[in-house]
């Protein structure tokens, strides 16, 4: 029998051979038996005055070696193991119960996948999906568009609204000629046989065709073309079925058009038209897309896309369109400065006034105006009277041209970029505008280096409805170098600084700016102060601030050219920095990016465009 433990010993715990893993009933007993420990107490804390009894009894000292590098003697070292051996016997025993825990594991997991794999034919079977209807499933595959296997691909293949909108692109692998010139027929066979099955299977639904002659390679024969054409044809036979057609234009595919082409379902087109076009020259028919009636006289036409590098405004104004109809114009020109060794057009502005006068349906508008000729009579004013969405680029004398002339009394959606060497910058008549229907502006973008302070400050007073505002340049000119204003500016150039902040920022008392502002974007300079910018965030994302009742919450703030010595750490969506003050703005839901200047080089990868942005603007190009 064991002696009892003297009062001033504690007993030891046994440590036992553990004969199979904790798994089993019986060592998941001994482990509940022995029980977890407590989280102040650790096991070396437990075996600690154990091992300071044997020590003593031993009259060797494990910290007189961790003092010093002095070797043990032999009879320490014997007493040292002697000392170990027990730890040594219940390590041990713990490797093997972690090897056995797991095999058993392992066992178990294989178990399960092999239990799964039998069940999912049955379980396939019973699925609810089964019993679904064949319409439901035909409204799931118009939304998903997904490719599906079985009775679901038959489904599919029957339902021609799948088969409605047409995407071609003319691949690259039918440009480069092969070795073998019945490869190369072969490749464009099956190509063109794709085609058709497509059409086929879409029936007699209308359909929206969207053509695309792919990148060219250098060095191959311009086969694309061909391509383009051929398809073209095929696909004018279905031409009374059209509902949209979105294509690239070139002198050669103008032949195809040039004939009158029956389109009466046809309800938006979008024509990228960036060709040279012969105007000087007497040529016989139709030089131009723009010069194909059939191609805009349908009925039913409501949206019309041209992006172009004409400039004669004259052009735009003899299209055979229904301009009663249209709901959505979009005339966007490459060049908005005259063509080397040519005068200036005639005004745009002035030219389109009375098509204008009859756009009574008119919500959504593009335009890009050249530098002109200044108009020769005093015209006439208009108004547009269902416009919401307007965006105005190019040369400023023209943009002014157009709100001063223009009246847009349904106003909700304003753009404001023009050319920084194509004609001195003037904000009377946006000023004018905001004066007039500033309260009712929901959207609002603009770049104008030549802003004064006091004329921002009216801007923001005015627009009291304002959700989303832009100021600098555009998100496609982030990454290129900044232009040059080309015209002498008395003004400094217009930075955002902490008066602006602190005017939108919310106050307990006291006014405060654009309440309904959610979108801030700058990407013209702004210096600013940590503090001011904080105060703003803090105030704007809090859903428990009493200034909150009576506005919106901001979702986004982009600032993209703050100074280098700016004391705003950088911000980017992706980055994540504990020690970041603004840490805690972006966790409550706010998006935010701060950044210096980036200059990209380009490089056969486009720079990078946030694809989570908050967005209540409307695209005007598509």
């Amino acid at each position: 029998m064991r002696p009892s433990p003297t009062p001033d010993e504690s007993p030891l715990p046994l440590l036992r051979p553990c004969s199979r893993p904790p798994s089993s009933p019986t060592s998941s007993s001994r482990a509940a038996a022995r029980g977890p420990f407590p989280l102040s107490i650790t096991p070396s804390d437990l075996f600690r005055p154990h091992i300071q009894a044997l020590t003593a009894n031993m009259g060797v000292s494990v910290d007189d070696f961790t003092s010093s590098n002095r070797p043990p003697t032999d009879a320490e070292l014997e007493e040292l193991k002697e000392m170990l051996a027990p730890d040594e016997e219940a390590l041990i025993e713990l490797e093997v119960d972690i090897k056995a825990n797991l095999e058993e594991s392992e066992r178990l997991f294989k178990a399960k996948s092999a239990l799964l794999k039998k069940m999912r034919p049955a379980r396939s079977a019973a699925s609810w999906i089964r019993r679904l209807p064949t319409e439901i499933l035909e409204a799931i595959f118009l939304q998903a568009r997904s490719p599906t296997p079985g009775m679901w691909r038959e489904i599919a293949l029957n339902t021609p609204e799948l088969w409605s909108s047409m995407n071609i692109t003319v691949p690259v692998t039918l440009q480069a000629r092969s070795r073998q010139r019945q490869e190369d027929e072969l490749k464009r066979a099956s190509f063109e046989a794709e085609v058709d099955r497509w059409v086929q299977r879409s029936a007699s639904v209308p359909i929206s065709i969207r053509m695309r002659k792919g990148p060219h390679l250098p060095g191959s024969s311009p086969l694309h073309t061909d391509i383009m054409r051929t398809i073209f044809r095929k696909l004018i036979a279905h031409s009374q079925r059209w509902e949209s057609l979105d294509f690239e234009s070139q002198l050669e595919m103008v032949e195809i058009f040039s004939p009158d082409i029956s389109l009466p379902r046809l309800k938006k087109v979008r024509i990228t038209d960036t060709g040279w076009h012969p105007q000087h020259l007497d040529l016989e028919g139709p030089s131009s897309i723009l010069d194909c009636k059939s191609l805009f006289s349908g009925l039913l036409l409501q949206k019309l896309i041209i992006l172009t590098s004409e400039e004669s405004p004259h052009r735009f104004a003899r299209l055979s369109v229904n301009w009663t109809h249209l709901t959505v114009l979009t005339i966007g020109t490459v060049y908005t400065r005259p063509s080397f060794g040519l005068t200036r057009p005639p005004s745009m502005i002035t030219t389109l006034l009375p098509i204008f006068a009859t756009c009574i349906n008119l919500r959504q508008c593009h335009l890009s105006l050249p530098t002109s000729l200044p108009p020769v009579s005093e015209p006439t004013f208009i108004t547009l009277p269902r416009l919401r969405a307007l965006s105005l680029e190019g040369c400023c004398m023209e943009m002014d041209r157009f709100l001063t002339l223009v009246d847009t009394p349904a106003i909700r959606e304003l753009h404001f970029y023009p050319d920084y060497d194509v004609s001195p910058h003037s904000t009377s008549s946006l000023l004018n505008l905001f004066h007039k229907y500033g309260d009712k502006i929901e959207v609002l973008g603009f770049d104008l280096p030549t802003l004064t302070n006091e004329e921002f400050m009216t801007c923001l007073r005015h627009t009291t409805a304002l959700k989303q505002m832009s100021i600098g340049l555009r998100i496609e000119q982030r990454y290129s170098t900044p232009p040059d204003y080309a015209f002498d500016n008395p003004k400094e150039p217009f930075v955002l600084t902490d008066s602006h902040i602190v005017a939108l920022t919310p106050k307990d008392e006291g006014e405060f700016l654009c309440p309904r502002l959610e979108v801030l974007r700058c990407d013209a300079k702004a210096v600013l102060t940590l503090d001011a910018l904080l105060g703003f965030l803090k105030t704007r994302s809090d859903q428990d601030s009493p200034a909150l009742r009576n506005m919106s919450r901001l979702r986004e703030l982009t600032l993209t050219r703050l100074p280098f010595d700016s004391p705003i750490p950088s911000f980017r969506p992706w980055m994540k920095d504990e020690g970041d003050p603004l840490t805690a703005i972006r966790d409550s839901g706010v998006m935010l990016e701060l950044a210096r200047p980036v200059i990209y080089n380009p490089s056969d990868h486009p720079p990078f465009f946030p694809s989570s942005r908050i967005s209540y603007e409307t695209d005007f190009k598509r």
